[in-house]
This record gives structure tokens, C-alpha cells and sequence, in this order.
């Protein structure tokens, strides 16, 4: 029965091992979007050109073949 125990490999342990630099990558990734997102939400762009007499931003182009009336009835 040795011969059969000699015979046998004994079974090691399956480690998985990930190097540094992937999770410095990781991490300069996560930085680099959250430095993108609070960048863009600190400095909002306005595309429209003008003010209206109400304070508000035009909607649509002034050349536009449509006109967009809002009104409201609050009683």
C-alpha cells in the first residue's frame, strides 16, 4: 500500500494572484472618471444664447417653423 500513497500527488491549493499594478490601474481609473463627473457637474454649459423677458432660456431655434406657447391656469 506505500506504493500506491507515493503514487498519488497530493493536491495544492489553487491562489490567485493578481499584481499590484492592476489595481493601481483600477484605481487611477475610478479616479480619473469621479475627477470627470464632480468636474462636469461644478461647471454646467449652457447652450442657449439669451434670456427671455420671464428669465427664462429660449427653447427651440428663433427660426423654427413652430412656435411653443406655455401657459398655465392656477386657480
Amino acid at each position: 500500500m506505500s506504493k500506491k500513497k507515493s503514487r498519488r500527488k497530493k493536491r495544492r491549493r489553487v491562489i490567485i494572484r493578481v499584481p499590484g499594478w492592476y489595481y493601481a490601474l483600477l484605481a487611477m481609473i475610478a479616479l480619473v472618471g469621479s475627477l470627470l463627473i464632480v468636474s462636469s457637474m461644478r461647471n454646467p454649459t449652457i447652450s442657449a444664447a439669451g434670456v427671455t423677458e420671464e428669465g427664462d432660456y429660449p427653447m427651440g431655434a428663433a427660426e423654427a417653423p413652430v412656435t411653443i406657447r406655455e401657459w398655465a391656469n392656477f386657480q
